[in-house]
């Protein structure tokens, strides 16, 4: 597995579902390492406030992370198969990314010696613990008996007077049903300003179909000399087939639209669609043909992968030839 094939859910108060993966993850990590899945450590797990779970493109979920109010990360843990491939490092980025949102000037983690590159790698620096300071979090592996008490200091958050800055609002999009899922498509093709990638298994008559999407998308092809409306499509004859709406909008423009279609049986495998804009935005559906995923208009640390992912695939992915009868 590599970095683009995985993608963060970011969450405040996890479901049945999401708290039975936190706590198998945990465990895991735990009994990777010798370490006992003790009731203090499940508390600190319970403690947090903000989590992260990876997924992978069939959704298992592939590692966590966990933040507390009073800016303690805890509970990281990336199962054995996912390390080495970017997992903990997106994870600890985005807790941190997660912190200045909350304000917070400061984050801490207790890591094994073992860890502590890894934590200094994003700014976290050793120190040593104070007088009543709680015990080591076990929740990163390690031996808990040598744990390193680590700080992140998060400057400029800070108003004159003490005054914390307002809340940042990724703007998370609810994406669980057709139409929620339309509508957030909608809403991100309307803050797109110049430019949008879009990655589609097939383009069916439900998708960039409705006279609301189409002119959006006339309005960014039209926005100026940095418009452009890159599409990957693993199936142009089928949209060609059904005469899709896209299509000869895409004609009269063709300097702004480019399609091109994979070829490799690897990349034809990849069964999600997702949409990524210039102004933070993303729609990721894990299953193109079922209408349920995760969208937001201002989340950047969710785009990285996506855009990691289109870029290789539209590097390795040809011209989409059948639309040549068209002149696209």
């Amino acid at each position: 597995m590599r970095l683009q094939e995985f993608h963060l859910e970011p969450f405040e108060r996890p479901g049945a579902a999401q708290q039975g993966e936190l706590y198998e993850l945990w465990r895991e990590a735990l009994v990777m390492t010798g370490s006992p899945a003790n009731a203090t450590a499940l508390a600190d797990l319970e403690a947090a406030t903000w989590h992260v779970l990876a997924r992978d493109p069939e959704g298992h979920a592939i590692g966590c992370g966990s933040l507390t109010a009073e800016g303690r990360i805890g509970c990281v843990a990336v199962r054995g198969a996912a390390r080495g491939q970017g997992v903990g490092t997106a994870i600890v980025h985005e807790l941190i990314a997660r912190a200045r949102a909350l304000g917070l000037t400061a984050l801490s983690v207790d890591v094994p010696p073992a860890a502590t590159a890894f934590f200094a790698y994003a700014g976290f620096a050793p120190t040593v613990p104070e007088a009543g300071a709680p015990e080591a979090d076990p929740a990163i592996t390690g031996d808990t008996a040598a744990m390193v008490h680590c700080n992140l200091l998060l400057p400029g958050l800070m108003r004159a007077g003490g005054e914390r800055p307002p809340l940042r609002d990724i703007g998370a999009l609810p994406a669980g049903s057709q139409a929620e899922v339309a509508a957030a498509r909608l809403q991100l093709l309307t803050d797109t300003r110049h430019q949008l990638l879009v990655y589609l298994p097939s383009l069916h008559a439900g998708v960039f179909a409705t006279p609301a999407e189409l002119a959006q998308l006339r309005r960014i092809a039209c926005s100026g000399r940095a418009a452009s409306i890159r599409i990957v499509l693993h199936d142009p004859a089928a949209a060609v087939a059904i005469d899709h709406p896209l299509l000869p909008l895409a004609q009269r423009l063709t300097s702004t639209f480019q399609f091109r279609t994979p070829t490799d049986p690897v990349d034809l495998a990849y069964t999600s669609a997702y949409l990524v804009t210039d102004t933070g935005g993303y729609l990721f559906l894990p299953d193109a043909n079922r209408p349920a995923g995760r969208a937001a208009r201002a989340q950047r640390s969710a785009q990285v992968p996506l855009r990691q992912h289109f870029g290789e695939h539209w590097e390795r992915a040809k011209r989409a030839t059948i639309l040549n009868a068209l002149d696209l």
